[in-house]
């Protein structure tokens, strides 16, 4: 007895330092392993996220893969370069609310006058045997997912998703994340001097590709009060290369003149410049033209020598359609206030102008007229000038 009271006593201490560490080692080592656990279906041995927040950025790591990167999905929508009615591809990507690591993905893309149609919808998670995200519709299972900060990659083999022209596979571009936004959307936000009141899902990112990793960014933020309007535009330039932003300055009308020229300094077309500096009246135009050729009724796709009504041409400038002459009364009770009116001034074979101009009566019930602005729409070939 006093042999084993004499080792325990000497041996007894060290023993139990030794046992405290090693419970400390296995307690690290289990923290380090669950802490980022790749996303998996759940109920699988995968493990799983935390469920994420729509908007939030949500880390994905493939270490049980053997990747040594990690990959990020941002629940929003995407869209595809130069988007507009005759190019509209759209993603939207969505967190499960109930299941951990399940997002769902919805694809739709049209393409031309002709509506060429594609699309995809399923749920994803992410795989770590296959070491990549998986769709969960057997339809989809050979199709791949890749995500950087501001895109969404997809891609498969062959076509059979889509119509001519309208598979939905390609690059879509982060544009809008709702009340939250993305890390990439409040640096791009902050850059440009986007106000606070433009933000959390009052505004859009579009996105055009002026080579393989530079992409020129138009932000377009809808007023507060009337979610149709536009009230201010914003251009910057990202390298994807470096993963660097450049503010470029508002794409308002006192800067077209200089905006053209830098745009065209960075490779732009006119084309693409138009696109960009003139989305409003260029989606415009092709809206109207695509409606024409599904009710079969002739336009600038029959034949050079077309020239726009003088409805079609004040749509254009106005965005009100069927009429030359709109008014939009903002008086009080007492009449007091502003009458805004926009009208045909002149036309001619090839173009036709509009007045914008306002009827303000003040507090003494006198009233005058306020100009505002003018704009001429080229009948021959659509655009504002």
């Amino acid at each position: 007895m006093t042999i084993c009271k004499n080792f325990y006593s000497r041996h007894l201490p060290g023993f139990l330092i030794l046992l405290t560490c090693a419970i400390i080692a296995a307690g690290c080592s289990k923290q380090e392993i669950s802490g980022n656990p790749p996303v998996s279906e759940p109920g699988s041995s995968l493990g799983s996220s935390p469920s994420p927040v729509s908007g939030a950025p949500v880390k994905v790591q493939a270490e049980q893969a053997g990747a040594n990167t990690a990959e990020t999905v941002v629940p929003g929508r995407y869209l595809i370069s130069n988007y507009s009615p005759s190019n509209a591809g759209v993603a939207e990507i969505t967190a499960s609310p109930e299941d951990p690591g399940r997002y769902h993905l919805s694809v739709s893309v049209v393409r031309g006058y002709s509506h060429h149609i594609g699309s995809m919808e399923s749920d994803f998670v992410w795989d770590g045997e296959l070491g990549r995200f998986r769709l969960t519709d057997e339809e989809y299972e050979d199709v791949d997912l890749e995500f950087a900060e501001n895109s969404l990659t997809v891609d498969y083999e062959g076509e059979g998703f889509g119509g001519a022209n309208a598979e939905p596979k390609g690059t879509y571009y982060l544009s809008n994340t709702g009340a939250e936004d993305a890390p990439f959307l409040t640096g791009l936000f902050d850059l440009t001097g986007l106000q606070e009141a433009y933000r959390h899902g009052l505004s859009d990112v579009y996105s055009y590709e002026l080579d393989e990793e530079m992409l020129l960014l138009l932000v377009r933020s809808r007023d507060n009060e009337d979610r149709s309007e536009i009230a201010e535009e914003r251009l910057a330039l990202y390298d994807g290369s470096s993963r660097s932003l450049e503010a470029l300055g508002e794409a308002s009308e006192p800067h077209m003149t200089s905006n053209r020229e830098l745009l065209l300094s960075l490779g732009a077309d006119e084309h693409l410049i138009y696109q960009v500096l003139y989305k409003t009246y260029n989606d415009r135009l092709l809206s109207l033209e695509m409606g024409k050729f599904d009710e079969g009724r002739p336009g600038f796709h029959d034949t050079d020598d077309y020239r726009l009504s003088e409805q079609e041409a004040f749509y254009i400038a106005t965005g009100v359609e069927g009429t030359t002459r709109f008014e939009s009364n903002a008086r009080d009770e007492n009449d007091i206030g502003s009458i805004f009116i926009a009208e045909v001034d002149s036309v001619n074979e090839e173009t036709l102008t509009v007045r914008f101009y306002e009827l303000v009566r003040d507090g003494e019930g006198e009233e005058h007229i306020v100009n505002t602005d003018r704009l001429e729409v080229n009948r021959a070939s659509g655009r504002v000038d």
